[in-house]
């Protein structure tokens, strides 16, 4: 019988600049988010008040947040004509704004993906080394309880594992910023509108 033995296996610069990367563009993920629903509340991010809208923000959860857009989408998409909605004032742009919202709920549901991803890995417990350790992998573990229930989870990881990780997150997040940035777009020009009127 073959004997188990101990595998030194170091948690590399590698594993941390995943790690990093994970956390960095979730929360870019999160910011444009956020920067969405300002948008959606008629408010110029540029302008003091959206600094309000940030403050309510930060309270809320990132789950929150997410359903707050779909409920505004849905109610959005109730109307015959989204010129009647005063933060997209110009009829014109129906068909734009509705095929961008369909592409944002798409993007929402890699959104809501993300965020147990980077919930995983920084709330792990991480162990170098161990029995059997696959080359190039490091131990984690994590701990959770609800109620009289405890639930434990346990996996090795690798480097790749991690940037495949990295790259679906970070994917979401660039998708979320061309979004935003051109609903963002077509409310300042609404903003433009009513102040010439």
């Amino acid at each position: 019988m073959k004997k188990s033995t101990f595998v030194e296996s170091e948690f590399t610069s590698e594993h941390f600049e995943a790690i990093g990367k994970i956390v960095v563009y979730f929360q870019k993920v999160e910011e444009s988010i956020n920067l969405t629903l300002i948008t959606f509340l008629g408010i110029n991010f540029l302008e003091k008040k959206a600094k309000t809208a940030h403050a309510l923000l930060s309270e809320s959860s990132f789950k929150t947040k997410i359903s707050v857009i779909l409920s505004i989408i849905n109610e959005i998409k109730s109307f015959d004509d989204v010129s009647e909605l005063f933060l997209f004032e110009n009829a014109s742009m129906n068909d734009e704004l509705l095929t961008e919202i369909e592409t944002l709920k798409q993007v929402l549901k890699k959104a809501e993906k993300c965020a147990p991803i980077r919930n995983k890995y920084i709330h792990s417990h991480w162990i170098d080394g161990g029995i059997g350790v696959p080359e190039g992998a490091v131990f984690r573990q994590k701990s959770t309880a609800k109620g009289s229930r405890t639930k434990h989870e346990t996996e090795y990881v690798t480097v790749d594992v991690l940037d495949k990780h990295v790259e679906f997150i970070k994917s979401t997040s660039d998708d979320l910023i061309k979004i935003s940035v051109l609903l963002m777009s077509l409310s300042q020009g609404s903003h433009k509108r009513r102040q010439r009127a």
